[in-house]
């Protein structure tokens, strides 16, 4: 039986990977690529281990704000996704248009998934998993039903495999490392042999507006 206040995630790619020169590690990552964009805004494909945002102390590729602000001056991330995860990132090419997806964002109107290949054989046909999470410090998070802050999210086993499972994830928080946390609740983890954690994120927005993509579009990056 787990102990679901037992659960913990702690970031191991934060002490075990050593510092490398982003000039010798940079062109072993991948390209930024642009999947769409509009007069207001710009959707990337972020490959993994490229930061969102600019990490201090440490060597790493040239991050997806940098990178940016080297196209658009005025450009600002709408969101953030973690270093190892590839996916969508939604880019407001001025403040005027990041304050509309910063209301879109935080009335829930924007829609992401998530795909990630999960150690073992697992059969979740849309499993609700509704528990409490609590970043206690840097990289340590845990479930915690009496001071946790609420997180839900959706799995669906796409396809299942000999040794794991293709698994949709769809988060209606965005608590930090909720996927991870909610899949150990029940006894699953993301598959550290396959060479990545989570894969594509997609990014819905189904409000119509000038400033955003069109009504029930769907934008989506290539599938890793």
């Amino acid at each position: 039986m787990i102990n679901l206040d037992d659960i913990e995630i702690i970031d191991e790619f934060e002490d075990d990977e050593p510092a490398v020169d982003p000039r010798k590690r940079g062109p072993l990552i991948g390209k930024i690529q642009i999947v769409d964009q509009a007069d207001d805004w710009v959707a990337i494909n972020k490959p993994a281990f490229v930061p969102s945002l600019p990490e201090r102390g440490k060597y790493t590729a040239q991050s997806v704000q940098e990178w940016a602000k080297n196209q658009w001056p005025d450009s600002i991330l709408c969101h953030r996704i973690d270093r190892e995860t590839s996916g969508l990132l939604l880019i407001a090419k001025n403040p005027e248009a990041y304050r509309h997806f910063s209301m879109q964002f935080e009335h829930r109107k924007v829609h992401k998934i998530y795909h990630a290949i999960v150690n073992g054989q697992l059969h979740f046909n849309d499993l609700w998993i509704d528990l409490p999470i609590i970043a206690e410090q840097l990289g340590k998070i845990r479930i915690d039903r009496k001071n946790g802050k609420p997180a839900q999210t959706r799995f669906k086993s796409l396809q299942v495999f000999k040794h794991f499972t293709l698994m949709e994830c769809e988060p209606k928080t965005g608590r930090l490392h909720q996927i991870r946390v909610h899949l150990q609740s029940q006894n699953a983890c993301i598959g550290r042999s396959t060479g990545f954690t989570t894969s594509a994120i997609s990014c819905a927005n189904r409000t119509p507006s000038s400033k955003t993509p069109a009504s029930n579009s769907l934008i989506s990056p290539p599938t890793p």
